[in-house]
């Protein structure tokens, strides 16, 4: 049988994994169209792990 306490750590896991998707596909839609500085350009970086993180989450 599954614990409160369990079930607690269970939950706050879980929002913890929505909140950071749903951070991730909200920067992602924000910045899609930002102005971009070309190669090295910091932002295309930070929408780029976003989207990775938003791709594996769907691999857990």
């Amino acid at each position: 049988m599954i614990s409160r306490k369990q079930r607690v750590i269970a939950l706050v896991f879980a929002l913890l994994f929505g909140v950071i998707i749903l951070g991730s596909s909200l920067f992602v839609a924000l910045e899609s169209d930002h102005d971009c500085i070309g190669e090295g350009c910091e932002i295309c970086l930070a929408v780029e792990q976003c989207e990775k993180v938003c791709a594996d989450s769907g691999r857990v």
